[in-house]
């Protein structure tokens, strides 16, 4: 069987049937006018990009075989493709693009054709016309948000704010509500005065605290590597400190947590006293 190469060369006019002009005049709808084509207009170094080829298969056999994709003579991506008697294919293949002038271009490797009583007959090598495509040089990375740096500043901006509304104010809500109880009882006076005293210097005690996680958090955030990033672990501890700091802020909640853990003691303790009770009985 003798098979003209032009029946089995890569044909651009084989995707006329196969991409018809849907808009005239929109952006990347047309015919194909080269035998190799892309799948983006444009693309710079590093992109992953797919490059195509139409093969048409005008003989009475079946045709089998590779096509190999090259970039200035070097392969760069192979697809295999089998296509029936009178039918044409997209045949394609990804890619990564490198910057700078390139000459495009596709073969057919090892093709083959099977007739319908099982003979074979090999294809002679068809390659398509070098196409000169420019890669664009690879972007400039563009700036990465610093998430944890941002909710860290966030944090301490709000502990400073609460610490400042706090030494403005009277004392926190608790010392304020017992200040409005009227007890005409001396005992019950005098432990309301206790627990008072005591509320003050819980709250000395958490506003030190809360002004050491503050500027611990600032040493952690201000801290850079010579390339003058911080480091994952300073994030970290900076969001850490400053989480912190922004929770005792929030006084009412940490007594109210420090009075369940007390009722919790509490409660453990007289169960443990009952049982080594009910045991010496």
């Amino acid at each position: 069987m003798t098979i003209k190469p032009s029946l089995l060369a890569v044909a651009a006019l084989a995707l006329v049937s196969l991409c018809p002009l849907s808009l005239l005049g929109a952006t990347g709808v047309g015919f194909v006018k080269s035998p190799l084509w892309f799948s983006k207009s444009s693309f710079a170094e590093g992109e992953t990009v797919k490059i195509f080829t139409a093969l048409q298969n005008s003989s009475d056999s079946d045709l089998r075989g590779r096509m190999v994709f090259y970039s200035d003579g070097k392969e760069i991506g192979s697809s295999s493709f089998s296509i029936l008697s009178g039918n044409s294919e997209v045949i394609w293949s990804k890619f990564s693009a490198e910057a700078g002038s390139h000459r495009f271009s596709a073969k057919i490797v090892g093709g083959t054709l099977e007739g319908d009583d099982g003979s074979t007959e090999p294809v002679a090598e068809s390659a398509t016309e070098a196409i000169e495509i420019a890669v664009l040089p690879r972007p400039a990375d563009a700036p990465k948000k610093d998430y944890v740096a941002s909710a860290t500043d966030w944090l301490i901006e709000r502990s400073a704010a609460v610490e400042s509304e706090e030494a403005e104010t009277a004392p926190s809500e608790v010392s304020d509500l017992i200040a409005k109880i009227d007890a005409k009882n001396s005992t019950v006076k005098g432990a309301l005065d206790a627990v008072k005293g005591a509320i003050a210097k819980a709250d000395e005690a958490i506003e030190s605290a809360q002004e050491k996680l503050l500027d611990k958090s600032r040493e952690y955030r201000e801290r850079k590597k010579d390339d003058g990033t911080a480091s994952p672990f300073d994030n970290a501890a900076a969001l850490f400190f400053a989480a912190g700091s922004a929770f005792l802020g929030w006084k009412t909640a940490v007594y109210l947590i420090a009075l369940y853990a007390l009722w919790k003691a509490f409660r453990f303790s007289v169960r443990t006293i009952k049982g080594i009770g009910s045991t010496e009985e």
